[in-house]
Formats: C-alpha cells, structure tokens, sequence
C-alpha cells in the first residue's frame, strides 16, 4: 500500500479517502470499536483490507484470512468492512456466523454501535439510516434496504440470500 500523501489535519479529506479505503476507514474506526486498546498497525493489516476490498470489488469471490489470534482479522473483516461496504453500497445484505453466540453478538453490537456513533455520523453522514424498529443486537437493517444478521451454531443462516457471509473462527 502506498504512502498516503494526505494531510492528517484535513478532516474532510482524510474522511473522503476512508470512503475509498478500507484501511484508512478501520485506522479512523478502531477508537470507537476497540476503546482502550492501542492500535498497532502492521503490513498484514494492509493486505487484509486489500483482500477484503477485492471482495467487495467481485475480484475475489472466496477469501479466508488465515493469521493468529490477536491480529485484527474480526475487527476487519466482521465489524469495520461490512459498515464501510455500507457507505458504498447500503442495500447489502450481510450475514455473520461464529462458533458462539455470544461472538456473534459482540461482533454485531459493535458494527451496530459504531453505525450510531457521533463520530460515524459526523464523519459520514450518510444518506441512510438504521431502522429503528429492526435495530436488535442480532440483527438490524438500514432504510436503505441492507440487512446485517448474525447467528452461531444452531442458528438460522438459510432463506435470508445474504450478498456477504463472513464467518468468524468457525
């Protein structure tokens, strides 16, 4: 990944270049995702968000992400990707599984959470918003059409035609 050539200082445009990189995106993102814990950025951070932005570009229709626990693989892949995807298309229907309730929740609560955040919609301000009478810890969509559902081992997953399925430590 090259340098970025943009001035930190320029709100308007670190924000707009987060719009076009997943990366820059989940640096911005991860205060509010992963409060207290420093981020530490590193060369696999950029070819997990090179990869996951191929996804999302229909260039790569299968990925696994293969890198020790404690590397940031569900920070990218099941919380900040799915919101930035949303910022470029919010009609996407996701679907996450984990082996474990509770993983799934965790995850789900704070792509939920971080789609409410001031910073996210101060930031962003998007076009859409969450719909209030589907905004669970499970699932919830936005009034422009896009759904995130989450479930585990023994969930439903079937019947839903997710456009994206991100399974987290099977």
């Amino acid at each position: 990944m090259a340098e970025s050539k943009i001035d930190p200082r320029d709100w308007e445009a670190v924000h707009e270049a987060a719009r076009g990189s997943l990366a820059v995106f989940t640096q911005l993102a991860w205060p509010e995702l992963n409060r207290g814990t420093p981020m530490i950025w590193a060369r696999h951070n950029d070819a997990i968000c090179d990869h996951l932005e191929a996804v999302s570009a229909g260039q790569i229709r299968k990925l696994i992400v293969c890198v020790p626990p404690g590397h940031s693989k569900t920070t990218h892949a099941a919380q900040a990707w799915p919101v930035w995807e949303w910022l470029r298309n919010p009609s996407s229907r996701w679907g996450f599984a984990a082996y474990g309730g509770d993983l799934s929740k965790r995850d789900s609560v704070k792509r939920r959470d971080l789609i409410s955040s001031q910073w996210f919609k101060a930031s962003f301000k998007p076009a859409w918003a969450l719909k209030g009478d589907e905004s669970l810890k499970m699932v919830f969509a936005n009034d422009a059409g896009g759904e995130m559902r989450a479930t585990s081992v023994g969930g439903a997953a079937t019947g839903f035609h997710f456009d994206f399925l991100v399974t987290d430590d099977p």
